[in-house]
């Protein structure tokens, strides 16, 4: 079973962005974030996830 991993960082430099990519994490997200877009990012985790399994 694979678990999404969304890192959370402080800056948007395309460094830490790949670094990120390449330690294992799925996808990002820039802070300060607000609630809607941290439930966006879970969501788009789910809906690829049913995809996958239908």
């Amino acid at each position: 079973q694979d678990i999404p991993i969304l890192a959370a960082t402080a800056l948007f430099r395309e460094s830490d962005v790949r670094s990120c990519i390449e330690a294992g994490c799925n996808d990002y997200i820039v802070k300060p974030f607000t609630f809607q877009e941290l439930q966006g990012k879970v969501q788009e985790f789910i809906s690829a996830s049913n995809e996958s399994v239908q």
